[in-house]
């Protein structure tokens, strides 16, 4: 029987933040999170590049799915970044084949793309011409995504290309309104990651609701900010449709999960109660030990989150 998620982050802590001795080769995940939509935000299981947590993973990017295969995860978020682009197979006829029979040969799908490209290149701080090419390229991306048989953008309005207030709605929506529209056709839902107060968010996703705009529901961003998990999901709960896993303590860089003041118990309860149908991404810490026992520890984790609330309504 699944051990309750106290108990588990309390043996979590004792092995020194998911870092334990066990080889998870040995151990078959599918079965248990068969019935959860559980993915990882890509290069996690291969070695850092720029000395980053998160980047596009470079010709190294198939290994990576045999490796999610093993563990059972259902499928990869791909990232899309400008520093990177030109080695991205996303951009090209012939890559597109090649992550195609990758998913193929491995079962592990790309549900929804990461798209970082527009936090290089943020539209609200673009002049004119920049942002008339923004807006062409975002809907591009909507093309390529939905070529790689993906069904959401996760589009960053954080850091770089935070959302300073209210009064830059409209630009967001101007930004937006074409590739919405050519997603809407395609049957792809772009959900918006920011770091904007819960009340704010859903005006804009009010503001966008013809456009059939989603959320993308952060955990460790929004604990890193401060904000009241259960006034996020008064005010924009209806709107999520993609969770990022994730720990952060106030201020303080990601975390390993259950370390940070994530209150996970109550994330999932309220994912259940939403009957949350959509992709649930590993976006955590790296671990102090290998990347393959990291993400091991964190799919127990989450498992054993979404059984003790599992039958809750």
């Amino acid at each position: 029987m699944q051990q309750s998620l106290t108990a588990f982050v309390r043996d979590q802590t004792s092995k020194n933040l998911f870092c334990s001795s066990i080889i998870c080769a040995q151990r078959d995940y599918s079965l248990s999170i068969s019935t959860l939509d559980i993915g990882l935000m890509q290069g996690r299981l291969l070695p850092d590049r720029y000395g980053e947590i998160q980047s596009f993973p470079g010709s190294k990017w198939p290994t990576e799915f045999a490796i999610a295969k093993e563990l059972g995860l259902s499928h990869i978020e791909w990232i899309y970044e400008k520093r990177n682009r030109d080695e991205n197979p996303i951009c090209s006829p012939e890559g597109i084949e090649k992550i195609k029979q990758v998913v193929i040969s491995t079962g592990v799908g790309i549900v929804s793309v990461c798209a970082d490209y527009f936090m290089e290149s943020p539209y609200l701080k673009s002049n004119v011409d920049e942002r008339r090419t923004l807006t062409e390229h975002l809907l591009w991306l909507v093309e390529q995504v939905h070529a790689v048989g993906g069904c959401y953008i996760d589009l960053p309005f954080v850091d770089n290309s935070s959302i300073p207030d209210s009064s830059y709605f409209s630009s967001v929506v101007e930004f937006l309104r074409p590739a919405c529209e050519r997603a809407k056709e395609l049957g792809i839902v772009i959900a918006l990651e920011t770091d904007l107060a819960p009340s704010d968010f859903r005006q804009l996703l009010q503001m966008t609701r013809e456009l059939s705009v989603a959320a993308n529901y952060d955990s460790g961003n929004s604990a890193g900010i401060g904000y009241d998990f259960l006034k996020e999901m008064e005010a924009y709960g209806e709107f999520v449709q993609t969770v990022h896993l994730k720990d952060k303590s106030l201020n303080s860089p990601t975390m390993p999960l259950g370390a940070g003041d994530v209150d996970f118990i109550q994330l999932f309860t309220q994912l259940n109660l939403l009957r949350h149908s959509g992709p649930i991404v590993l976006q955590a810490a790296r671990g102090s030990c290998s990347d393959r026992e990291t993400i091991c520890r964190y799919i127990e984790f989450a498992v054993a989150g979404f059984e003790e609330v599992k039958g809750v309504r």
